[in-house]
């Protein structure tokens, strides 16, 4: 196994030498390459790459990296204040993101999935080779198959282990930010006593910066306790109009303190469905606080919700061909509803609308755009899909995106 350390400095490369030298299957070949003079090396394809956010500074070998000049599973190691800027610069090419100093469980998860990756990678790699001199057999095949499976259920695993982990985290972290909002909260009253305008500031911004570390948590613990699972709602059967309807009046003043219009048209009569109201309200809140965030000032949001007949048969719908069945079928029995959220805000750029639902997904917009941690529309996938249901989007950049979520009605 051939590994290469781009800027690693030298406890880290103590802990990565003996870790994976314990740990990996066959030897491993080390290459390191220090921040001063940098240069590219003369070798291109690697096995694992590791990289300090500071080869930033480097930037004929940055932009090797983010090129795939340099071939290899890509690890980036950052501090905790410069992740958010080391995503935006390296982009989704990266395998995983590491916190320095390095959490030893942490890295044995991503090491063990990257270890079935560099593996699989090897033998699709022999594979084509043996196809193009007309050599591969049938039951290399087999064998490759074979070898898929097993990692596809590792890979659950793993991702089970993940899960876990961020669940745990998640809840040790809430009880003391809980407590620290609660105390920045009395100062910022002046419950235990005044403090001067440039204190005050100070508490303000703590407390704002304490307040987006809980909407963290909660959404971490929302990733971890939803992941499909249907058993984790409060199904009952309810109008689903009137959860809609909350969500628009929830951000109505925010809309109408940007000058935009926010419309709802909802068919009469829609059929009771069986959903849980608050984690469905926290799916149209989600959608709606996006529409008005990238929705310039002087625009539109349109929320529409009407009955439909979901042809679930279908296996993989063309999401830029959309069609009405009742139209093409008055016979049809209506088996959902389907709830469009509209704006005519900048829109999604092409590459990063198949990547919007994933976790930590968070792109740069016209409009300079891209603050949060990515999570909001991934709880949002979680939970349509919790319900059995179905969430997709389109968008063109500069003429708004609609989001369209379709629930089953059994």
């Amino acid at each position: 196994m051939d590994v290469l350390l781009l800027g690693v400095d030298q406890p880290v490369r103590k802990f990565l030498r003996e870790y994976l030298t314990s740990e990996a299957p066959s030897r491993v070949s080390f290459h390191t390459l220090p921040l001063e003079g940098m240069k590219i090396p003369k070798m291109s394809r690697w096995d694992l790459i590791v990289i300090d956010r500071k080869v930033i500074a480097h930037a004929e070998v940055a932009e090797a990296i983010r090129t795939n000049k340099l071939e290899g599973l890509k690890i980036v190691l950052t501090e905790k204040g410069n992740l958010h800027s080391a995503i935006a610069f390296w982009g989704s090419g990266i395998y995983s993101y590491l916190l320095k100093p390095i959490n030893r469980q942490l890295f044995q998860l991503v090491w063990q999935n990257a270890q079935e990756r560099i593996r699989l990678s090897k033998k699709l790699s022999r594979l084509q080779s043996q196809w193009q001199r007309e050599r591969a057999t049938a039951a290399e095949h087999q064998e490759i198959l074979q070898d898929l499976f097993t990692a596809h259920l590792k890979m659950q695993e793993l991702a089970q282990e993940r899960t876990n982990f961020l669940a745990q985290t998640a809840h040790e972290l809430r009880t003391p930010l809980t407590a620290l909002k609660g105390y920045l909260t009395l100062l910022s009253n002046d419950k235990v006593g005044s403090v001067n305008p440039l204190q005050l500031e100070l508490v303000n911004c703590s407390l704002h910066s304490c307040q987006r570390l809980l909407r963290l948590t909660h959404s971490l613990m929302d990733l971890s306790a939803l992941s499909g699972q249907r058993s984790q709602l409060q199904l009952q059967e309810r109008d689903i109009t009137e959860c809609l309807q909350r969500a628009v009046e929830e951000l109505r003043s925010a809309a109408e303190a940007k000058g935009l219009q926010l419309n709802i048209d909802c068919m009469a009569n829609l059929p009771p469905v069986r959903f849980d109201s608050d984690r469905m309200q926290q799916v149209f809140v989600n959608l709606l606080e996006n529409a008005v965030k990238f929705t310039p000032e002087g625009g539109s949001i349109d929320v529409r919700c009407s009955p439909y007949f979901w042809d679930r048969r279908t296996v993989l719908e063309t999401l830029h061909t959309r069609r009405d069945h009742r139209q093409e079928n008055p016979q049809l029995a209506i088996n959902s509803i389907q709830i469009e959220v509209e704006d005519t805000g900048v829109g999604i750029p092409p590459e990063l609308l198949p990547e919007i639902f994933q976790e930590y997904s968070r792109g740069t917009y016209s409009n300079g755009s891209g603050k949060g941690f990515g999570l909001g529309l991934a709880v949002v996938r979680q939970i349509v899909a919790a319900h059995e249901g179905r969430i997709w989007a389109e968008s063109k950049p500069g003429s708004g995106s609609r989001f369209t979520v379709l629930i089953p009605l059994e």
